[in-house]
């Protein structure tokens, strides 16, 4: 198994513990995909979050063949700034949410969430917080009035990323989690403890910060 296939140790910048309570898959997907697909892992795992066979359980259960998405990120236009988020269910497809990308990677993102019969989701906009160098490539955004923030785990490595919860005192809380092994494409497993933040603004988020990751590789390149 590739190294960058599991989840590093918690970051130095917390001192308080990080319990997920579900697991999804961030299906493989590049810049052409049009349906982006998100799977609950959740009810299928027999190995706990912290093993060494984790990552590996993960992603066997990501093929089985008969489980479906609980949510889909569908691009809605041909430059990949216009998405819809729907979310599956035994009822059918639902549009919850519109996504509003930028062009570049140093742009806003917005989320408008859709009425949802009571849900406590608000429109939300990821962005760079103040007074950070344009070359980070941390973002921020608020949820129900707290300050959630984007940080990859490493400068030298795009393929693990973390969700931290602001604190008073400058203190984070480690909420949710992304890695994915050595791909092109981007796509991978996502932890998030459901009690912290809500788990659909937090995996959709993540689609948000994986778009940026290509976005930068893209212009890097020169495209």
């Amino acid at each position: 198994m590739w190294h960058d296939e599991k989840p590093s140790a918690p970051s130095s910048q917390t001192s308080l513990p990080f319990n997920p309570t579900l697991t999804y898959y961030i299906k493989p997907h590049c810049s052409w995909t049009k349906t982006i697909e998100i799977l609950d892992l959740t009810p299928h795992l027999t190995i706990p979050y912290g093993s060494s066979d984790f990552p590996a359980h993960t992603k066997s259960i990501a093929k089985t063949p008969s489980l479906a998405p609980s949510l889909t990120v569908q691009k809605q236009n041909v430059w990949g700034t216009k998405y819809g988020i729907f979310e599956n269910s035994e009822n059918g497809e639902r549009e919850i949410a519109k996504w509003t990308a930028s062009c570049f990677s140093t742009g806003r993102s917005h989320i408008k969430f859709l009425e949802e019969g009571g849900k406590s989701r608000h429109d939300i906009t990821l962005q760079k917080p103040a007074g950070i160098s344009m070359l980070s490539r941390d973002e921020s955004f608020v949820f129900n009035s707290v300050e959630y923030l984007w940080s990859y785990e490493s400068w030298y490595c795009a393929h693990r990323i973390q969700l931290f919860r602001m604190l008073p005192g400058g203190e984070k809380q480690l909420v949710a989690r992304f890695w994915q092994g050595w791909d092109w494409k981007t796509g991978g497993t996502f932890v998030v403890d459901a009690r912290e933040l809500d788990e659909v603004v937090g995996v959709i988020t993540c689609v948000v910060e994986l778009k940026k990751r290509r976005q930068r590789q893209h212009e890097n390149q020169g495209g």
